[in-house]
Protein backbone atom coordinates (compact mmCIF):
# COMPACT_ATOMS: atom_id res chain seq x y z
CA UNK A 1 0.00 0.00 0.00
CA UNK A 2 2.81 2.16 0.80
CA UNK A 3 4.48 1.60 -2.44
CA UNK A 4 1.16 2.48 -4.42
CA UNK A 5 0.74 5.59 -2.27
CA UNK A 6 4.20 6.85 -3.18
CA UNK A 7 4.08 6.45 -6.50
CA UNK A 8 0.24 8.30 -6.86
CA UNK A 9 2.29 11.07 -4.98
CA UNK A 10 4.92 11.80 -6.82
CA UNK A 11 2.60 11.28 -10.31
CA UNK A 12 0.06 13.68 -8.80
CA UNK A 13 2.89 16.17 -7.95
CA UNK A 14 4.75 15.90 -10.91
CA UNK A 15 1.79 16.46 -13.24
CA UNK A 16 0.32 19.18 -11.07
CA UNK A 17 3.12 21.18 -9.63
CA UNK A 18 6.60 19.81 -11.98
CA UNK A 19 8.79 17.14 -11.76
CA UNK A 20 10.68 18.77 -8.59
CA UNK A 21 7.70 18.20 -6.79
CA UNK A 22 8.57 14.06 -7.04
CA UNK A 23 10.41 14.02 -4.25
CA UNK A 24 7.90 14.38 -2.15
CA UNK A 25 6.80 10.91 -3.02
CA UNK A 26 9.88 9.59 -2.18
CA UNK A 27 9.94 11.08 1.10
CA UNK A 28 6.86 9.53 1.66
CA UNK A 29 7.99 5.95 1.09
CA UNK A 30 11.09 6.79 3.29
CA UNK A 31 8.84 7.98 5.44
CA UNK A 32 6.66 4.58 5.62
CA UNK A 33 9.54 2.11 4.73
CA UNK A 34 10.98 0.07 8.04
CA UNK A 35 13.95 -0.47 5.98
CA UNK A 36 15.73 0.69 2.87
CA UNK A 37 13.79 3.72 2.35
CA UNK A 38 16.33 4.94 -0.24
CA UNK A 39 14.89 2.19 -2.30
CA UNK A 40 11.45 2.03 -1.55
CA UNK A 41 11.60 5.65 -3.01
CA UNK A 42 13.47 5.24 -5.57
CA UNK A 43 11.18 2.35 -6.82
CA UNK A 44 8.53 4.25 -6.42
CA UNK A 45 9.38 7.80 -8.16
CA UNK A 46 11.54 5.54 -11.13
CA UNK A 47 7.99 3.98 -11.79
CA UNK A 48 5.90 6.48 -11.55
CA UNK A 49 8.51 8.48 -13.93
CA UNK A 50 7.96 5.32 -16.44
CA UNK A 51 4.57 5.16 -16.50
CA UNK A 52 3.99 8.99 -17.43
CA UNK A 53 6.92 7.81 -20.23
CA UNK A 54 4.84 4.82 -21.20
CA UNK A 55 1.70 7.25 -21.35
CA UNK A 56 3.07 9.58 -23.24
CA UNK A 57 4.18 7.35 -25.98
CA UNK A 58 0.57 5.51 -25.77
CA UNK A 59 -1.59 8.79 -25.58
CA UNK A 60 0.80 10.76 -28.68
CA UNK A 61 3.08 8.65 -29.91
CA UNK A 62 4.25 10.58 -33.27
CA UNK A 63 4.42 13.85 -30.84
CA UNK A 64 6.22 11.97 -28.58
CA UNK A 65 8.85 10.24 -30.91
CA UNK A 66 9.19 13.49 -32.54
CA UNK A 67 10.08 15.42 -29.27
CA UNK A 68 12.34 12.87 -27.92
CA UNK A 69 14.46 12.63 -31.97
CA UNK A 70 14.83 16.55 -31.39
CA UNK A 71 15.63 16.14 -27.91
CA UNK A 72 18.45 14.00 -28.05
CA UNK A 73 19.60 15.26 -31.04
CA UNK A 74 20.34 18.76 -28.45
CA UNK A 75 22.05 16.44 -26.21
CA UNK A 76 24.98 15.37 -28.39
CA UNK A 77 23.07 13.30 -30.75
CA UNK A 78 22.44 10.26 -28.40
CA UNK A 79 19.56 7.82 -29.24
CA UNK A 80 16.52 8.37 -28.11
CA UNK A 81 16.40 5.14 -26.50
CA UNK A 82 19.00 6.56 -24.20
CA UNK A 83 17.15 10.03 -23.62
CA UNK A 84 13.70 7.61 -22.13
CA UNK A 85 16.39 5.85 -19.89
CA UNK A 86 18.55 8.63 -18.55
CA UNK A 87 15.11 10.53 -17.77
CA UNK A 88 13.66 7.68 -16.08
CA UNK A 89 17.15 7.07 -14.35
CA UNK A 90 16.70 11.23 -13.23
CA UNK A 91 13.35 9.70 -11.47
CA UNK A 92 15.42 6.60 -9.71
CA UNK A 93 17.94 8.56 -8.23
CA UNK A 94 15.34 12.16 -7.09
CA UNK A 95 12.90 9.35 -5.32
CA UNK A 96 16.02 8.18 -3.79
CA UNK A 97 16.82 11.32 -2.59
CA UNK A 98 13.76 11.46 -1.26
CA UNK A 99 13.60 8.03 0.63
CA UNK A 100 16.73 8.98 2.35
CA UNK A 101 15.75 12.01 3.62
CA UNK A 102 12.30 10.09 4.79
CA UNK A 103 14.18 7.50 6.16
CA UNK A 104 16.47 9.89 8.19
CA UNK A 105 13.69 11.91 9.47
CA UNK A 106 12.08 8.70 10.72
CA UNK A 107 15.18 7.65 12.44
CA UNK A 108 14.99 11.02 13.35
CA UNK A 109 11.55 10.85 15.22
CA UNK A 110 11.44 6.92 15.89
CA UNK A 111 8.11 6.93 17.64
CA UNK A 112 6.97 8.01 14.47
CA UNK A 113 4.17 6.08 12.97
CA UNK A 114 4.20 3.50 16.21
CA UNK A 115 1.81 3.02 18.75
CA UNK A 116 2.68 3.62 22.49
CA UNK A 117 1.38 2.04 25.08
CA UNK A 118 -0.61 3.98 27.56
CA UNK A 119 0.36 4.23 30.78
Amino acid sequence: MLFVLSSLVALVLHVTLGWQWSIVGGVVAGLGAHRFGWAVGSIAVGLGWMLLVLYNFSAAPAETARFVEITSGLFGNMTGATLVLTTILIGVLLGGLGGTIGALARSLAPSFGEKTPSS
